[in-house]
C-alpha cells in the first residue's frame, strides 16, 4: 500500500500521523576501532517496514589518521536497495586542516564500502580532528522488514585509533 493513504472516514492514529514525521537518530557514543577492517554496527539505523520507501541523509563525524583511513557501508535486510550519494574526504589526502584537499563524490548501492581519508598523521592517538562524510539517499524496502544499519571500520588495519564520532547523525522519513 503506497504511503500515507487516508480514506475518508477513516480513523488517523497517533501512529500513522507520527510515520510521517522526519527523524532524527544521534549516534550518542563515540565507538573506536583499531587493528581491525571487520565493519562494526554503529548507533544509526533505519527500522525498515516491508516496501517501504525512505529518504535519508547521513553526517558522519569520524577523526582518523592518514593510514587507517575510514571506511562505511549500509547493511540492510534481503531485497533492499540503496541508491545513494556521497561526499567525503579523499583517501589520498595529505595530513592536516590547512592544506586543501579533494572531496570524493561517489554514487553507490548497497553492499558498496566507501572510504574518507583520514586527517591526522600517522601515531596521532587518539586523531585530534573530526572530519565528515556526507551520504544521502532513497532506500527502498523489499519483501523482508529489518533495520537498515550504518557499519564503520579501518580501511586498513592499524594501531592508530579510528573513532566513529557522537556527533554523527541520520536523519530520515518515509516517503511511500
Amino acid at each position: 500500500m503506497p504511503f500515507p493513504t487516508w480514506l475518508a472516514g477513516q480513523r488517523i492514529t497517533a501512529d500513522r500521523l507520527d510515520d510521517r514525521d522526519i527523524k532524527l537518530v544521534e549516534q550518542g557514543t563515540d565507538q573506536t576501532v583499531t587493528n581491525s577492517t571487520t565493519l562494526r554496527d554503529s548507533n544509526l539505523l533505519i527500522p525498515g517496514e516491508v516496501n517501504a520507501i525512505y529518504w535519508y541523509a547521513l553526517y558522519i563525524a569520524y577523526r582518523a589518521t592518514v593510514t587507517p583511513d575510514f571506511r562505511w557501508a549500509w547493511v540492510a535486510p534481503s531485497g533492499t536497495s540503496i541508491d545513494r550519494f556521497t561526499l567525503a574526504r579523499d583517501e589520498n589526502a595529505a595530513a592536516g586542516l590547512t592544506a586543501g584537499t579533494t572531496i570524493a563524490a561517489r554514487y553507490a548501492s548497497i553492499g558498496i564500502e566507501l572510504r574518507a581519508g583520514g586527517g591526522d598523521t600517522d601515531g596521532t592517538n587518539p586523531p585530534a580532528n573530526v572530519f565528515y562524510v556526507h551520504d544521502q539517499g532513497i532506500i527502498k524496502i523489499g519483501g523482508t522488514a529489518g533495520s537498515c544499519v550504518v557499519r564503520f571500520a579501518q580501511f586498513t588495519s592499524s594501531a592508530n585509533q579510528t573513532i566513529f564520532s557522537s556527533q554523527s547523525k541520520l536523519v530520515y522519513a518515509r516517503i511511500g
